[in-house]
């Protein structure tokens, strides 16, 4: 399987000597018997020759595992827990990651003066796109230090939901993709 990176020109990502690089990888079952090979690709520099303007990226993840959406229920939205920017920095990635209930996801974004604005919205969030649908603003989005990142994840638990396996069913937080949701977005950033 191939799975796209989370860079751009001129940034990478460090992996300090003696570290482990740990893959966590989702399946959904097709009925059928298959084969999957991971492979990763590493490039480096020689020690010292650190090209000029090389930014390093950092990333990490807005979630909540605390969640319980009623069976039947349409529009029913989720908010992440905040997290706190420390300094300045600008995203290059934005990846959000949805089961089979969801429907809109969106990031918002409260500066230190308590403004809010919305960083990103995906309005008609389909599962089928998360091999690949990283979203790479260009500029990079600035946001700086004191701000908070936050995201609320919409689903559709009812049975108008074509995708739904089971909308008499409570759902809560978890990996499996027909019984579980998840709401979280990847956040890649370089601090400025």
């Amino acid at each position: 399987m191939l799975f796209r990176s989370f860079l751009r020109d001129q940034t990478a990502i460090f992996i300090p000597k003696g570290y482990y690089v740990v893959l966590e990888v989702h399946y959904l079952g097709n009925g059928k018997e298959d084969e999957e090979q991971t492979k990763i690709q590493f490039y480096g520099y020689p020690e010292g020759k650190k090209p000029a303007g090389l930014k390093r990226i950092r990333y990490f993840w807005t979630i909540t595992t605390e969640m319980e959406i009623p069976p039947g229920t349409r529009d029913f939205v989720v908010p992440t827990k905040s997290v706190r920017i420390q300094k300045n920095m600008r995203i290059v990635t934005l990846l959000a990651h949805l089961h089979m209930r969801g429907t809109a996801a969106r990031l918002i974004m409260t500066d230190p003066q308590g403004r809010e604005r919305i960083v990103t919205s995906i309005p008609n969030f389909d599962f089928n796109w998360q091999s690949g649908a990283k979203l790479e603003p260009d500029p990079p989005i600035f946001v700086p230090a004191g701000s908070r990142l936050r995201a609320e994840c919409t689903y559709d638990n009812s049975a108008q939901n074509p995708r739904n396996p089971d909308p008499e069913k409570f759902i809560k937080h978890g990996q499996t993709l027909d019984r579980a949701e998840m709401c979280k977005f990847m956040i890649a950033y370089y601090e400025e």
